[in-house]
């Protein structure tokens, strides 16, 4: 059986990517040492959209593995990402002992400054635990979302049972800004 690791970095949705892989049969183990990593037969890196933030400056989805691993998870719609990027994290894991719990720290720092924007503003969501949050807008979510779009920002698509809210990525702390600055228009106009 092969050992897969899933890399715990702080953010992604590591229980459901644990439960994945072991439906498929794969020995899980969930961890952030990078030893572990470097040992094991695969290594699955979750991550959902804005994993440069978390992992210097990558931009990566979900699992590097075999070719028949991977196909047996297709029915969870995973995103395969290459060697080459799994290497560069675990190049960008050689920067320091403190880069995962630096990275976290910095994820908290803006996703707790934009949900207290929200909370000032009286804007309902989500609490996100991830790197996302759903924001409801009071209005079609495929408006705000053309909205945004003229104003240069891609933000997730609409939810069937969730027609007024919108599933935003969260950035670096100098994107939000400027996500804040385009939201608070787009909401007005």
């Amino acid at each position: 059986m092969s050992r897969v690791v899933v890399f715990d970095y702080g953010s992604g949705n590591v229980r459901s990517a644990v439960r994945a892989l072991e439906h498929v049969g794969a020995d899980v183990e969930l961890t952030g040492d990078r030893s572990a990593a470097l040992g094991a037969d695969g290594l699955f890196v979750p991550g959902v959209g804005n994993f440069h933030a978390c992992m210097a400056g990558l931009r990566a989805g979900f699992v590097a593995a075999r070719p028949d691993l991977i196909q047996r998870m297709e029915p969870f719609r995973n995103n395969v990402i290459s060697i080459v990027t799994v290497r560069a994290v675990l190049a960008a894991l050689d920067l320091g002992a403190d880069l995962i719990e630096e990275r976290r720290a910095k994820i908290d720092h803006t996703r707790t400054e934009l949900c207290a924007w929200l909370t000032e503003r009286r804007i309902n969501f989500i609490p996100p635990q991830a790197n996302f949050i759903v924001i409801e807008t009071g209005q079609d979510a495929r408006e705000m979302q053309a909205k945004m779009i003229a104003k240069g920002f891609a933000i997730g698509r609409r939810f069937d049972t969730l027609e007024k809210m919108t599933r935003v990525t969260i950035g670096t702390d100098a994107e939000m800004a400027k996500f804040r600055q385009a939201f608070s228009e787009a909401l007005t106009s």
